[in-house]
């Protein structure tokens, strides 16, 4: 309740307002009004008594002014939490006919629908991304708000797929929302260069019989120069790169000493030297609190930010040794020696981070097996944070 009846205004850049309410007087002149005529932003202060305690004090008549016009009832409460509560109860009467509407259907329906996205905006949204809305807009104001909004939609490049199912938090963060798209993408992403891919295949014995090279996982005609006579062979490219080359050059390491079961897989160098970097192991898995640094779970695996098998291979460079395929092959010093190596070139490249098996293999599917770098991990934290491969893992 407003108590003060006049007050005095000095006539400035107000002047027309003033005048134009029936007052007179020049520039610069102090003139008393009627409190109600002051303008609705005027600085003066003014007495105001509470409606529900009686208390009163002086506030800023365009405070008051503001608070007067914005409320449902047309009375003032002061900041006591008491009266504040009371007068938020007289508003939800005004407006829902009850004190505590917050358990009414109404009342939630009309929350969700203030606070949820619109929905013309979420279609607009869909339609940027050259995606088909399919969830109607009854279905969408209607989806629980304690849950992700999990939409409905088809993908306008790839009809095929047919209805597919999205959170809506993801499809805003993800370029790619149908599954067609997100396969396409990541081909892009990791497309290698033709020449280097030709190389590859040159440095491997083979002759490429392809022009054009797509992904890792595209199947990939060539011949053996070993074995021309047994014609065209079809591989992948991330086999290749992984060592299975020509079947039947792979047949003939296999045999022999050469096959992974002469010596027993343990007697694998790599094999033999994992299984010795305990300290290594121990710290990594304190750093990560022994949970996986992705998704915070369990964890399988101990992945290395920089590749193994490149810290092997430069631990043997240094110490000018070659590289063999079991750990026999070299004699006890030379394995004390390699091992010292390695847990130097290990300290030197930091701690591994703990990972769920299937976000480990993700990551390899994704970035390969050879030449992984720190950079390509946060890259791929990055990517899964976001939502990119909702699809792809559990």
């Amino acid at each position: 309740m407003l108590i003060t009846k006049n007050v005095q205004i000095r006539l400035s850049s107000n002047i027309k307002y003033y005048l134009s309410r029936g007052y007179k007087g020049n520039h610069n002149d102090i003139i008393e009004v009627k409190a109600e005529d002051l303008s609705k932003g005027a600085r003066n202060l003014v007495e105001v008594e509470c409606e529900y305690c009686g208390r009163r004090k002086y506030k800023p008549f365009g405070d008051y002014n503001n608070i007067m016009n914005k409320s449902l009832v047309k009375k003032y409460a002061c900041n006591n939490k008491e009266c504040h509560n009371q007068k938020i109860r007289d508003c939800n009467m005004v407006k829902y006919n009850m004190p505590y509407p917050m358990g009414t259907q109404e009342y939630r329906d009309k929350m969700i629908k203030s606070t949820r996205t619109k929905y013309n905006d979420v279609v607009e949204l869909f339609k940027t991304k050259d995606c088909s809305l399919i969830t109607t807009e009854e279905e969408y104001y209607n989806l629980p708000a304690k849950e992700d909004l999990r939409l409905d939609f088809t993908c306008n490049k790839h009809p095929e797929e047919g209805v597919q199912n999205i959170i809506l938090w993801n499809f805003k963060a993800q370029n790619n929302s149908c599954k067609q798209c997100q396969k396409i993408a990541i081909s892009e992403w990791t497309k290698l260069d033709f020449e280097y891919v030709k190389q590859v295949f040159k440095d491997n014995d083979l002759i490429l019989l392809e022009t054009e090279y797509i992904s890792t996982i595209t199947p990939m005609r060539f011949i053996c120069n070993k074995h021309k006579e047994k014609g065209e062979q079809i591989k992948i490219f991330d086999s290749i790169l992984d060592g299975y080359t020509c079947h039947y050059c792979s047949n003939e390491r296999r045999r022999g000493e050469n096959h992974y079961r002469y010596y027993g897989r343990e007697n694998i160098i790599e094999t033999y030297i994992r299984n010795l970097l305990v300290e290594w192991k121990k710290k990594s898995m304190l750093n990560c609190n022994y949970k996986c640094v992705i998704t915070g779970n369990r964890f399988n695996d101990i992945h290395h930010l920089y590749s193994f098998k490149n810290i092997l291979l430069e631990s043997l460079k240094n110490l000018n040794l070659p590289y063999y395929v079991y750990y026999n092959k070299y004699t006890n010093d030379q394995l004390l020696e390699i091992l010292k190596e390695c847990d130097l070139l290990h300290n030197k490249y930091g701690l591994g981070v703990c990972l769920h098996r299937e976000v480990h293999s993700l990551f390899h599917k994704l970035y390969g097996r050879h030449n992984n770098t720190s950079e390509q991990f946060e890259e791929f934290k990055i990517r899964y944070k976001f939502g990119e491969f909702d699809r792809l893992v559990l």
